[in-house]
């Protein structure tokens, strides 16, 4: 197969939003515009990038979402306790949310859109392992700017805690930052 077709297969399936699973074992999670979105990556995969890009026209973002696995953190035996938060903010208000606890980290994400708002409420699948400890964590500067692109790579070991987001009307849109910590596996004495 040549590499163009490649390509162009790729980009059939995510403008659809079909999942892409890489030969590296990565999969890639697209949205749709002015759509629910339920992303999860399903462990033992975390979030290793996550693209977004903002349309005048919808009002809304679309989101890409990478998700596998990261060679600095080891991967539990025991499953993770996980679930979903409720809707954490009101529409056209700030987002600030992490997974308490000190084990806690965000697997999945989802979001409800509403058109007379332009705007998205957000719920996050919080994960739970007595395998893990965060630590060295840190808050990101500004990801985007208001109708700007959205582009975070995730440095290896280090997984999403949480999500904060301000809302501006005249924009119709959200700046983010992120919490990322160090996932720490905790070794049996």
């Amino acid at each position: 197969m040549s590499t163009t077709f490649i390509l162009l297969l790729l980009m059939t399936f995510m403008v659809i939003g079909e999942p892409i699973t890489l030969a590296t074992g990565e999969r890639i999670l697209t949205t749709e515009y002015d759509k629910e979105m339920v992303i999860n990556c399903e462990e033992p995969n975390f979030f290793l990038a996550v693209t977004s890009n903002y349309s005048t026209e919808h009002k809304d973002r679309k989101w890409e979402f990478t998700c596998g696995l990261t060679s600095h953190i080891r991967v539990s035996e025991h499953r993770s306790r996980c679930s979903w938060s409720g809707y954490i903010n009101q529409y056209e208000r700030d987002l600030n949310e992490a997974c308490g606890r000190r084990s806690g980290f965000i697997e999945g994400i989802r979001s409800i859109y509403k058109d007379y708002y332009g705007d998205r409420r957000w719920s996050f699948y919080c994960c739970y392992n007595d395998d893990y400890t965060i630590s060295r964590c840190k808050t990101t500067d500004q990801l985007n700017k208001y109708q700007g692109r959205l582009n975070y790579r995730f440095q290896d070991g280090y997984v999403l805690r949480g999500v904060s987001s301000v809302h501006n009307n005249n924009y119709k849109d959200r700046i983010f930052t992120f919490e990322v910590c160090s996932l720490d596996y905790v070794y049996p004495d």
